[in-house]
Order: C-alpha cells, then structure tokens, then sequence
C-alpha cells in the first residue's frame, strides 16, 4: 500500500514512526505497535478511514490528549550562586566571566515552572502568579546556563527560608556601606579596634 504520510510519536522516550497508507479501494489506515497505540489512549492499535483526514485527526487529537496528559508541570525554586577570587570556595560555583577584577559574590533565586515532556525532556519557564495561587507560564528559557543553580521543589517555607538568607545579607551590605560612609578618621579608629561590622 503507498505511503501518504508519516507521523512522528514520542512515546516512553522513543520516537516512533505513524505511517498512514491508502490501499487500491482508497480507504486510509494507519497502524501502531500495540504498547504505542494503547499507552497514547487509542482503543485499538490498527485506524483506518475514508480519508486522510479522517484518520489523521483521531490519531493526533488522541495523541496531544496524551501529551497534555502526560506533560507534569511543578513550580521549583532556581537558586543561583557564583563566587569569585576569595570567594572561590568551591570550584563548581566558580564565576571567571564577572565583569569586575574585584573578588564577587552573587546570590539570587526565583520561582520557575520546570516543564517535564513524555520524551523526557525538561523545559523551565517563567513565572506569574494568579490571584488563585497556581504558576503560570510566562516565556520559556532558552540557552541559559544553570550550571551554578540547584533547583529545589517549591513551597511556601522553602521560599520564605531564602526570603530570611537575601535579608541576611542585605543587613550585612548596608553594614558595610554605612561603615565605609563614615568619616575616615572613624574608619580607621574602628579598624585599629578591630571593629569592621559594628
């Protein structure tokens, strides 16, 4: 029977190839490996209709049922730290392409919606919330580098612990900058003392 299309499916992180033939009679029909058309929801693994489109479109509307399905999205906690000069602690969080000459340290963290595809492949999102509470998708993230992330499930007490460590170290860079606000005089005095955070 010739081939008239070809339709690619990703089922249990394989593709699979959905060929639609036409016999001499010119009825349509396509089949599937039984673990394919079963997993995806189709009650049998052999379609056949009087036209392309007919069989086409149970094929696919099953198929994207399927996939939205089958597609687990969960809101998770990207938090990012790179150090540099003597803040290099660990090599993994090493950050060599800083703009500055001076030792830095960066410390951030957002909500993200970490998109997980029936293939396998893993998507992250940004975020907005709704006034009911639930994550909302607001422009996929291509080509970051997440090397210097872990990404954590969120919950409201993973965020609010992090809230607690950004004000941490908010508290310690007004400190800093308040100290090096002084006159000089009183900078070196509370050097001398051995005061720095005071």
């Amino acid at each position: 029977m010739p081939r008239v299309k070809t339709i690619t499916i990703d089922f249990g992180g394989e593709q699979h190839s959905a060929h639609i033939n036409v016999n001499s009679q010119g009825m349509f029909s396509c089949k599937l490996p039984p673990h394919v058309s079963y997993g995806i929801g189709l009650s049998v693994n052999r379609l056949s209709g009087n036209t392309l489109a007919e069989v086409e479109g149970v094929l696919m509307k099953t198929y994207e049922q399927y996939l939205s399905e089958a597609t687990l999205l969960e809101p998770v906690i990207r938090i990012a730290y790179r150090g540099n000069g003597h803040y290099n602690i660990s090599g993994k969080f090493v950050a060599s392409h800083f703009s500055f000459s001076q030792p830095v340290i960066m410390f951030d963290f957002e909500v993200l919606l970490k998109e997980t595809l029936p293939s396998g492949q893993v998507n992250y999102y940004n975020t907005h919330q709704r006034e009911n509470g639930e994550w909302q998708k607001n422009g996929r993230l291509v080509g970051h580098d997440f090397s210097a992330s872990k990404f954590v499930p969120f919950s409201e007490q993973a965020f609010a612990t992090l809230e607690q460590g950004k004000l941490v170290l908010q508290q310690v860079s007004r400190t800093l900058h308040d100290f090096l606000d002084r006159p000089d005089m009183e900078i070196e005095a509370a050097l001398t003392k051995g005061r720095l955070l005071e």
